[in-house]
């Protein structure tokens, strides 16, 4: 085993990571097994976990996140303007930070939830035994350590220590689903909607949202929180989880400052991250920015077009040619656009900035001028094969559409939220009318791309 400096003090041995050197059988066997345990993965796996099971993306829960703010956002706008809103909940979300998760877990808690979920029992033992029983020897700047057993945790990038995780974790976010005293957030749509039924199993009050170790957690109130803490303490008694509360943010679903509600609670956690409206900067999460106002919006999008304006000024001292130049702006400077595209909705001032910059990366040395059309056109018609942000950020976004024009018959929760969304918008029955006639949609609605509805 070999350990790698990930950040802050290099004299702290918290801020080293272990990466274990594995034999090529060892690999091989893994592989296969994880190959197999991914076939059950989506029956035991609840569908707010979407970290390394076949068929979810990362996004989905950034855009769950996203849509959930947004219909908080306007439930205390709505309440405002009856001058209710006293009655309304403060409910925060908390994006939550484990400490070397993967290296806790407790191998005999893996042990029975795995012989819990059904797996035989040899092939249990097998993975114990390839995690637990075997020694290493730690190489520090090229000398190795005596062997030291290896006990607990996973082998963070191995083939099957994703999986391992998810079925370790499940446990807690189940209890936390199913708990009846646990609230979580009760979207303001869903309950509005004509053919809403509490019932239904295919509406799910929205409680916790997983991306393997990386968790998100929505509390109404103080007793929601109590209930959490008590869920979270059950967690980590089992499998010697532990939680740095001390980076722990807390968000304002409704954008509003409630910090005088949660302040002595939270506090007493150790979580002091409380980020509202007011704040300047967005709390991240999973790589998106959950933008609260349009300070946060600015803030964002402003770093942002900042490091593409320095990536191309780094190119442009390079003698690039027309086609060298088209494929380093692809490649190198507008990807990094386009993983928060898939859920931020950028306006378009924001898009004519980045397309500004691109330009002037582009014609900068070249005579006569090449029209940006030109740019933009495929290669086979005479093009450089450009990328236009525009048409890429509404490709990107056609993936959240496409289940709304052809539902299937088991479809996911964030596509049930996108059509009461859509509906409860435009004062629709059907999500497609609005979504292919424009002139039913809502006055005003397509001015500014600012939100999921508008983008949609």
């Amino acid at each position: 085993m070999t350990i790698l400096y990930k950040k802050n003090e290099p004299n702290d041995m918290a801020n080293y990571r272990p990466i274990s050197l594995c034999n090529t059988d060892y690999k091989l066997l893994t592989r296969l097994l994880n190959h197999r345990m991914m076939e059950v993965a989506k029956q035991l796996i609840n569908e707010n976990q979407a970290g390394f099971v076949p068929g979810r993306f990362i996004a989905q829960n950034a855009l769950r996140c996203q849509v959930i703010m947004e219909d908080a956002e306007r439930t205390m706008n709505l309440a405002k303007k009856n001058n209710v809103i006293h009655q309304m909940p403060k409910a925060i979300g908390l994006s939550l930070d484990q400490e070397k998760a993967y290296d806790r877990v407790n191998l005999s808690y893996l042990q029975t939830a795995l012989i819990t979920y059904g797996f035989h029992a040899n092939l249990v033992r097998c993975i114990i035994n390839m995690m637990g029983q075997n020694l290493l020897r730690i190489n520090v700047n090229g000398y190795f350590t005596d062997d030291v057993p290896k006990l607990r945790g996973l082998k963070q990038g191995g083939p099957i220590s994703s999986i391992l995780y998810n079925l370790a974790i499940e446990p807690f976010l189940w209890s936390i689903l199913y708990d009846p005293l646990y609230h979580g957030y009760q979207m303001q749509y869903a309950t509005d909607h004509p053919n809403y039924n509490a019932n239904d199993p295919l509406v799910h009050v929205p409680k916790i949202l997983c991306y393997a170790d990386d968790a998100f957690v929505f509390v109404q109130d103080l007793p929601d929180l109590a209930r959490f803490e008590y869920h979270l303490d059950v967690y980590c008694n089992a499998t010697h989880a532990k939680i740095n509360y001390n980076k722990v943010e807390a968000i304002s679903l409704s954008g509003q400052n409630t910090w005088s509600y949660w302040q002595a609670r939270l506090s007493e956690m150790d979580i002091t991250k409380f980020t509202s409206n007011m704040d300047s900067n967005p709390v991240i999460y999973l790589g998106f920015p959950l933008l609260q106002s349009v300070q946060q919006r600015e803030v964002f999008i402003g770093g942002l077009v900042d490091n593409l304006r320095t990536a191309t000024k780094i190119h442009s001292v390079r003698s690039l040619s027309v086609v060298g130049k088209a494929t380093v702006l692809n490649s190198l400077i507008l990807s990094k656009c386009w993983y928060v595209l898939r859920v931020t909705p950028f306006a378009q001032s924001n898009v004519q900035a980045i397309q500004s910059i691109c330009t002037k990366f582009l014609r900068k040395g070249i005579f006569p001028v090449i029209p940006w059309a030109t740019w933009t056109k495929p290669k086979p018609l005479g093009g450089l094969g450009v990328l236009d942000v525009a048409l890429q950020q509404s490709a990107l976004y056609f993936r959240w559409v496409q289940p709304l024009l052809h539902p299937s018959d088991s479809p996911h929760t964030l596509d049930l939220m996108l059509v009461m969304l859509v509906n409860k918008q435009n004062q629709s029955a059907y999500v497609q009318v609005p979504l292919l006639f424009p002139l039913t949609r809502t006055t005003g609605l397509t001015k500014q791309r600012t939100n999921t509805v508008t983008m949609i």
